[in-house]
């Protein structure tokens, strides 16, 4: 029998002893090898799993990736989501035949079709353990101060179907930023829209764009852009283009080779390690197609900045590129000129990013779709219009960005027509919020030189744009001002309904004055009210991080709204609010515009839309199933406490994101503790209850150490001590340690309640390891008096300077034994680390023979106290000369050196995310952005780890020892375990 090794660059059928790569429309043999030449040249292989292949799905993979697709066998569907295995084991164990037989097999697929992809993948029930959902699938946020609000995770895009019915039928698209593509057949249902995940055949659950093609009036055919296209440190690259023709059912990818000299002399997927922000299709002709790219990261980790956006192969050029003959060529139509400054950042390893590029938004001209607008980061919105040019077809600037720094900018657009003309709605997004404002142009009907004038960064507007936005309060038109913060590259969304020009939506953090993510003008831009709050008493709210809007095609004041908190729509009602100016908004000016058409009601629309993004679990050690805790992004830290419906997890601490730090004391039910951005750590005696976190941080933040490596990162771990277990460990500069759960807990709730607490108090008794405390008045993180225990400085050396630290952990066989490492591969070790603070001495291991990337996990060795496995994020190829994921360490106290024995044996250039260690079995288990693998003890081939589990960033695996389970979090789809033998 052959098998199939998937991995980033599609799949790999192997027979004897070669194998063909299929690579989206090119091939390429291989034997053996660590790396493999492939049609735009040479990348490493990425052989994360071997599973049994059904004789179906190897005829799938051995086919070229083209338009052609196998009909799927005929049977009842029923309701699915990619979490029920059990349902499929359940069912064929029912069926009427042997177990495993063709006739059982034949049914399961066409009532359980799913699982045969991305989940089920192809093995028997008998083919190893099943990874099992533990939700959540709804988490709702505050219930202990009597919130009701449902949220999911991020939303990167919205469609909806053009049969949408106000009142029946309406089916809606929803594409996650790590859940996959979800569809409701019954989007206008309040109560509960039913969502079934629609991923199946996709590869990834990265979504950047969702569109239905205004050629199919059924509204059945719709196009997915996979790889998220949002910010730069956790939008997952994607896996391509794919079309559906029955909404979602089935999809089939679209071939995205192209040839480009600059990059490379042979062809190449133009789509590879790449985002795809827009999919645009030519209502004339549906065989042409515009697809804008961007970049994308590889290697996402619990403890963020190790990812990786250049991995140091030839990788396509972001930019729009367009088909005339629905992929089987494609040409590369418009590069964004100006590349964004970023100024040098010492703390960032080899091919991380800090910050997005490529094109951003892309839309066609409404009277004419052989018009072509685009937008991209740090440049100009560019224009393609040969009849409005004399006939130049080259992209051309109709709109400088105002104040740009080219950093982190991006103007944001919509196309209408108004009174014969083409309008169009820009919103000007910068860092700095007293340059962000709205702007419209009544005539776009011209040539760009009566737009803009100059080129390059010298570009600048001409009077035909009309600026809408005052930043005086004073004035009606502030209303629009300042709504994205300083972070408009992230979440900013200019719209306007078909049919109604002088409506225009926009949305991204909140307004600074009236707190509404999403606002609304009926007045052409001049005013807005507000869009994101209710009339409800209390008000439901929506949430914040506005990308996505997808308006009812039967009545437009009926919108849909994705954001950091998932899905919401208003009921199409609006009323005047004002009266309760003073009450909401203490009669901010301009409250009685703001206020005075709100919408009647706002609904959340997430229930079972399981997308939120974990950046970590931790589980209650005494019942690690029914107790557990987890960051999420921007929507704070949840658990799971062992009361209520399972399915359903509540808000511990609801502030901030959630971060990578948090967890249970490893002896006492009732102590947790949490995190958000930064250096922000929290301790709760009183098991969670919402009035009982305390501040525990003064000591870290008064010492001001570097805290992140990228423009918009700033997480943080905590490790906890199984020997001493009121005793936990964080790191930045130096290691931090607390010996009593942060500090006095008398203290603490008297003086550090959060929110709340003294005004001055020093809360908190963390204290650095390795150096003298207090600091020597007024010394900086960068004084002589500092460096000592300061791991990313040159006290321990030259080499490899910067960063922070990223890692740490106990050995569980003695009290001292302390491993640490930073983002530049630094590795220590002391074995001081329950003695006194200054005295712990730290040996650095690494060497030249050791990878200079980032250490994303430190596991220590239960066998042996001076020994650990170590994983790494990146790619070999951007350090060639040390290559290597996965290594374990033996520490030698007598010569004060180590070993690194590598563990890679055929994993291929795969970023690892974390590892656990099963001692007990000798297996050695690693998560990556595709799932989890295993290397079996005695065997030199990783295998996927356990079935049923979603192609989805594992960013956390942990390991319950004594219960033989592993828990993992995803970034996307929610946390998963698995029962080992």
């Amino acid at each position: 029998m052959s098998r199939i090794r998937v991995g980033l660059m599609g799949a790999v059928l192997i027979s004897g002893g070669g194998a063909v790569l299929m690579w989206g429309g090119g091939a390429a043999t291989i034997s053996g090898a660590s790396a493999v030449t492939i049609p735009g040249g040479t990348a490493p292989m990425f052989p994360v799993a071997e599973l049994a292949a059904p004789a179906q799905t190897q005829a799938r993979e051995r086919a070229p990736q083209g338009r052609e697709r196998e009909a799927e066998p005929a049977g009842e569907r029923g309701e699915f989501s990619p979490l029920g295995f059990y349902d499929l084991l359940a069912y064929q164990r029912a069926f009427p035949a042997e177990p495993g037989s063709p006739l059982v097999l034949q049914a399961t697929a066409g009532r359980y079709w799913a699982f045969r992809g991305v989940t089920y993948r192809g093995m028997t029930p008998e083919g190893g353990n099943v990874w099992t959902s533990l939700g959540p699938e709804t988490s709702i946020q505050n219930p202990d101060a009597g919130g009701t609000e449902n949220v999911s995770g991020r939303v990167a895009a919205l469609a909806i179907s053009p049969t949408c019915q106000f009142t029946g039928p309406c089916r809606l698209w929803v594409g996650t930023a790590g859940g996959g593509v979800w569809r409701s057949d019954v989007a206008m249902d309040t109560e509960d829209p039913r969502w079934r995940w629609v991923s199946q055949g996709l590869g990834t659950n990265s979504i950047g764009s969702l569109t239905v093609d205004p050629s199919d009036r059924t509204g059945d055919t719709i196009y997915v852009g996979t790889g998220e296209t949002n910010q730069p440190n956790n939008s997952g690259a994607g896996t391509g283009l794919y079309r559906s023709e029955d909404a979602g059912d089935h999809w089939t990818r679209i071939p995205t080779m192209i040839t480009d000299p600059a990059v490379s002399p042979s062809p190449i997927d133009f789509t590879f390690t790449r985002g795809i922000s827009s999919v645009v299709i030519d209502p004339n002709s549906p065989q042409t197609l515009y697809v804008g790219t961007t970049s994308a990261m590889l290697g996402m980790t619990a403890v963020r900045g190790g990812q990786t956006q250049t991995p140091g192969f030839p990788q396509p050029r972001t930019g729009l590129y367009k088909t005339v003959n629905g992929g089987l060529t494609w040409s590369l139509i418009w590069v964004p000129p100006l590349d964004p400054v970023i100024a040098p950042n010492p703390n960032l390893g080899e091919g991380v990013g800090d910050t997005m590029f490529g094109v951003r938004h892309v839309e066609l001209d409404p009277k004419d779709p052989r018009i072509v607008y685009a937008t991209a980061w740090n440049n100009a919105i560019h224009r393609s219009a040969p009849s409005l040019e004399g006939g130049d077809a080259s992209f051309k600037p109709v709109y400088a960005i105002v104040g740009a720094r080219r950093f982190i900018d991006l103007a944001m657009f919509a196309l209408t027509v108004k009174d014969g003309h083409t309008r169009m709605y820009v919103y000007n997004g910068t860092e700095t919020v007293s340059t962000q404002a709205l702007y419209r142009l009544d005539n776009a009907d011209v040539p760009a030189a009566t737009l803009v004038q100059g080129s390059g960064a010298a570009l600048v507007n001409t009077a035909a744009w009309l600026k809408l936005t005052s930043d005086d309060t004073g004035s009606p038109a502030s209303t629009s001002r300042r709504i994205c913060s300083s972070q408009c590259f992230y979440d900013l969304l200019v719209a306007t309904p078909p049919g109604q020009p002088d409506t225009v939506i926009i949305g991204g953090v909140q307004s600074p004055d009236f707190g509404e993510p999403t606002m609304r003008s009926t007045d052409a831009g001049q005013t807005f009210t507000g869009f994101g709050n209710d009339a409800q008493q209390p008000r439901n709210t929506s949430h914040v991080d506005v990308r996505a809007i997808a308006f009812h095609p039967r009545n437009p004041n009926v919108a849909f709204v994705g954001s950091d908190g998932g899905v919401v729509r208003n009921d199409g009602i609006f009323v005047d609010n004002t009266a309760r100016c003073l009450e909401l908004v203490g009669n901010a000016p301009q409250c009685r515009v703001a206020l005075r058409a709100v919408p009647q009601r706002i609904y959340f629309l997430n229930k079972g839309l399981q997308s939120l993004q974990f950046y970590n679990v931790a589980v209650d050690p005494r019942a690690p199933l029914t107790r557990l805790i987890g960051g999420l992004q921007d929507n704070s830290t949840i658990w799971l406490d062992g009361t209520g419906d399972p399915r359903v997890w509540k808000a511990l601490f609801p502030f901030g994101d959630g971060t990578s730090a948090s967890g249970f004391h490893p002896a006492r039910s009732d102590v947790v503790f949490a995190s958000f951005q930064s250096d922000n750590f929290f301790t709760n005696f009183r098991n969670g209850a919402l009035s009982a976190w305390v501040r525990t941080d003064g000591p870290i933040r008064a010492a001001g150490e570097r805290n992140t490596v990228t423009k918009s990162t700033g997480r943080q771990f905590i490790t906890f001590d199984q020997v001493n277990p009121d005793t936990q460990f964080t790191g930045f500069q130096h290691i931090w340690r607390t010996q009593d759960n942060g500090g006095t807990q008398g203290f603490l709730e008297s003086n550090c309640r959060f929110p709340g607490g003294s005004s001055g108090t020093s809360c908190g008794d963390w204290r650095p390891l390795g150096v003298p405390y207090p600091f020597t008045p007024g010394s900086t993180p960068t004084s002589p008096a500092r460096l000592p225990g300061d791991l990313t400085s040159s006290y321990y050396g030259t080499d490899r300077t910067g960063g922070i630290i990223v890692a740490a952990e106990r050995s569980p066989l003695d009290a001292g034994t302390l491993w640490a490492a930073t983002n530049f591969g630094r590795l220590f070790i002391t074995k001081q680390a329950d003695g006194p603070a200054a005295d712990a001495a730290f040996v650095r291991l690494d060497g030249p023979v050791t990878p200079m990337r980032f250490i994303t996990r430190i596991f220590a060795d239960r066998r042996d106290a001076n020994a650990a496995f170590v994983s790494y994020s990146g790619f070999n190829v951007m350090t060639p000369g040390t290559p290597g994921h996965i290594f374990h360490v033996v520490y030698d106290p007598v010569t004060e050196r180590a070993t690194f024995t590598p563990m890679d044996a055929d994993l291929g250039d795969l970023p690892i995310n974390t590892i656990v260690f099963d001692d007990e079995r000798g297996d050695l288990y690693a998560a990556t952005d595709f799932g989890p693998i295993v290397l079996r003890q005695g065997t030199a081939n990783w295998a996927r780890a356990g079935i049923g589990f979603p192609e989805v960033l594992m960013v956390d695996l942990e390991f319950v020892r004594d219960r033989r389970l592993l828990v993992a979090a995803t970034h996307g789809i929610g946390i998963f375990y698995l029962k080992l033998d």
